[in-house]
């Protein structure tokens, strides 16, 4: 009796456990998707666009992001967390991430850094560019 109870909850917690949040997000932004097996952070793909998610190690803390791909143009990237700056928001605030929107998805990508995160700056566009290079390395 215990170890059919024990199979019912291990069950339940299976199937009520939320999606990871990097899949609610690619859902959110790209429609239903599909997880690609790509090494490190989570990609998930629909169609033709792709979200590559990215994890750097900023000046003052995490910094945590993903590029979106489509047609081989970027269309956006996503600042999850970054701490670094005065005020631990800079980066968010700062449009960096829409310096990125409409280039070509071909590492190297060149933006301008921005003032007062310049550092964590460089950082995110070294992770955007690391990311894009797996993503165009990764046999399909």
């Amino acid at each position: 009796m215990t170890g059919a109870l024990l199979s019912s909850a291990l069950v339940v917690e299976w199937v009520v456990q939320p999606p990871e949040p990097e899949r609610a997000l690619a859902e959110q932004v790209l429609g239903p998707v599909q997880r690609l097996p790509m090494p490190g952070a989570p990609a998930f793909q629909a169609g033709n666009a792709v979200m590559l998610f990215f994890d750097e190690t900023g000046v003052q803390g995490p910094l945590r992001g993903a590029v979106v791909v489509d047609g081989g143009s970027i269309r956006s990237v996503i600042i999850l967390d970054a701490r670094d700056g005065p005020d631990r928001q800079v980066i968010q605030r700062s449009g960096l991430a829409d310096r990125f929107r409409g280039l070509p998805a071909r590492p190297p990508v060149v933006v301008d850094a921005i003032s007062g995160a310049s550092a964590s700056s460089q950082k995110v566009i070294a992770a955007v560019n690391r990311r894009l290079k797996e993503w165009q390395e990764w046999p399909r």
